[in-house]
């Protein structure tokens, strides 16, 4: 079988970022060519939403084999990494195999060579996953995966903050992980379709599709082998606590606590009246937890 991978990078401004991740990216993929007898074509499709910091000006002049598609903004990241998907599949021959990727990852040259061993060895049905770590803390987990129990609507996330250790050295099967540093086949995306950027435009994105590809029968997998470093470090800016932030964290598209996202995102995948409590429960803590530290920050 003859095996072809996309690399999908969905970029927003920092450029800094997407020039570190292209010269690793790059820097891997050479030693992949040069190190194996069957180097599979590899392609990177950058999707460019309306960055407005040269972005696609300074790939274009430094990466011309990259492919640009682009977006006006709006796009946010599911419509982002679908737009890469639709290209990547449309083409002929088409990709077995879709790799999701940011522009703040940074991998080990060796990174193709141990997945395509992964690959040969899990064939069209098993979606990989990388183990995570923070670049700044390079011995403490930033993801091993995660679990959801659909009877509370809770995702566990496996490892996080932990130092890494003989509990995440052997591979184990997942529910979902993050949109980065993840292997799919092509054939998921044909069976159960794309990312359902309506109704998950930002977050839960990338979650919702694995927990679609799980119950379509197909397996998922975080293999400690395969490794990844997020480079994005915190800026250490104080947040404000304010009723105008509360309300972003609420309703914003690019907030994790959307209420309206969160909601549909339960209704779709939780089973029972326990996951709807459960649910409203956290959003009310959320609330309850902001509005003292609102009132707190008044007091100082």
């Amino acid at each position: 079988m003859e095996y072809r991978i996309s690399i999908l990078i969905p970029v927003f401004n920092e450029l800094k970022y997407t020039q570190m991740c292209l010269e690793n990216l790059h820097r891997a993929m050479a030693y992949f060519q040069s190190r194996t007898e069957e180097a599979w074509p590899l392609e990177i499709i950058v999707i460019d939403d309306g960055s407005t910091d040269g972005t696609s000006t300074w790939i274009q002049q430094h990466y011309p084999d990259v492919i640009l598609l682009y977006g006006d903004g709006n796009l946010f990241w599911s419509a982002g990494i679908n737009k890469g998907i639709e290209y990547a599949i449309n083409q002929s021959p088409k990709p077995t195999h879709i790799l999701f990727w940011n522009k703040d990852l940074y991998v080990e040259e060796d990174y193709f060579i141990i997945l395509q061993r992964l690959i040969r060895n899990n064939g069209q049905e098993t979606i990989i996953a990388s183990k995570m770590f923070r670049k700044s803390t390079p011995d403490i987990l930033f993801s091993f995966g995660g679990l959801y129990r659909p009877w509370t609507d809770t995702k566990i996330n496996i490892g996080t903050g932990k130092k890494d250790g003989p509990a995440y050295s052997e591979k184990r099967e997942i529910d979902w992980c993050g949109g980065m540093a993840v292997s799919i086949p092509t054939k998921v995306f044909e069976s159960i379709g794309l990312c359902d950027s309506e109704n998950f435009p930002q977050y839960d994105g990338d979650t919702d599709l694995f927990l679609r590809a799980g119950k379509a029968g197909f397996k998922m997998e975080v293999n400690p082998e395969l490794k990844a470093w997020n480079v994005h470090e915190n800026t250490g800016r104080k947040e404000q606590f304010t009723f105008k932030n509360l309300k972003w964290y609420l309703n914003n598209i690019r907030s994790y606590k959307n209420f309206r996202i969160g909601y549909l995102f339960m209704r779709k995948h939780s089973i029972g009246p326990v996951a709807f409590l459960m649910f409203f429960g956290r959003q009310l803590v959320f609330v309850i937890k902001y509005i003292f530290k609102i009132v707190l920050d008044v007091r100082k």
